[in-house]
């Protein structure tokens, strides 16, 4: 992976390679904006072009003072020590926050994370501020920062008002709105865009889905890779089931299923359905009364989700109204 192998907020990333190439990269900044669009993979890459050497193993720093008098990349090789280290998640002055690292040290499932604990904010702590071991310093990556508890992030202020020297933190958010305004208004924002429909189609057809269904995806995904994938396998899911009695139970989970999963299916498939019905993808196409009629119930469906109403319950008014309006253009070409 490169800088240029990231699509779409092209006029951001540039600006990131700068800074780089400046050696002005803040200490503490905040990647935010819709899920899919590539803040993980930008965040990483600027870790590794943080550490690489581009020597033959010489531990050269990109944001340090080792090499003045040098011109500094704007990216990672991709090829020498640091590089793979970071490539593997093995370089010892970098963390990335997320479930994996959470569920690995306090030895629990990686399926049970749904947030960052205090006590992983502790650790990073600790990390932060130790001497670096093999660098001039470190490098922390906090993945979904807003699932943070409230405690954590309680744990991360104290660290953002008092800022270790030797060491750069990014916290990359879906939604800076769930975290506490004193920890915004102490790390530098980036707000990236969703991607055009392009480029989306573009990187769904390395996911080897076929042109007609990426032009669909794309069309109904907001510009969010991330959203277009799960939106992909509801489509699979959608094909060939043409009454409630297949679709219900093959679009909900197991019943031993944990409440929490059957909820987040159930928001996602009101999520593709209302975005199906507001781009005009249901055949035959609806009036415009029906269509708000449409859309209206599936956004109502969404505010009794929030508010504890059963997502069995809700599936089903759901799929009943996808079968009431008409068909969505679901084929098995579309």
């Amino acid at each position: 992976m490169s800088f240029s192998k990231i699509k779409g907020n092209s006029k951001l990333i540039s600006s990131f390679k700068e800074l780089i190439k400046t050696n002005s990269f803040p200490s503490c900044s905040l990647f935010y904006g819709p899920p899919g669009i590539g803040k993980f993979m930008t965040a990483f890459e600027i870790a590794k072009t943080h550490f690489c050497s581009g020597k033959s193993g010489e531990d050269i720093s990109l944001f340090s003072d080792d090499n003045k008098g040098e011109e500094k990349k704007e990216e990672a090789c991709g090829k020498c020590e640091e590089c793979i280290r970071v490539e593997k998640r093995l370089h010892p002055d970098f963390r990335i926050v997320d479930a994996k690292f959470q569920a690995s040290l306090l030895d629990e499932p990686e399926e049970k994370q749904k947030t960052i604990k205090i006590d992983t904010l502790r650790e990073i702590a600790s990390f932060a501020y130790e001497k670096p071991y093999i660098s001039s310093d470190k490098f922390i990556i906090i993945d979904k920062a807003e699932t943070m508890t409230h405690e954590a992030q309680n744990s991360l202020l104290k660290i953002l008002e008092e800022p270790p020297q030797s060491a750069k933190i990014i916290l990359i958010s879906n939604d800076k709105n769930l975290l506490l305004q004193t920890i915004v208004s102490r790390v530098f924002p980036f707000k990236f865009l969703p991607l055009s429909g392009e480029d989306l189609a573009e990187i769904l057809g390395n996911f080897s889905i076929e042109e007609k269904d990426a032009s669909f995806l794309s069309d109904i995904s907001g510009g969010s890779v991330g959203k277009a994938l799960e939106f992909s396998k509801l489509l699979e899911e959608f094909r060939s089931k043409k009454h409630l009695g297949k679709l219900l139970p093959f679009s909900m989970l197991p019943a031993r299923t944990q409440t929490y999963e059957q909820r987040a299916k159930t928001a996602l498939v009101l999520d593709f359905l209302a975005a199906a019905a507001a781009k005009d993808k249901i055949n035959p196409p609806l009036n415009f009364s029906r269509k708000a009629k449409e859309i209206n119930n599936l956004l109502s469906y969404s505010l009794w989700l929030k508010h504890n109403v059963s997502p069995k319950i809700i599936m089903e008014l759901a799929l009943n109204d996808y079968l009431k309006y008409g068909n969505f253009d679901f084929g098995e070409k579309l």
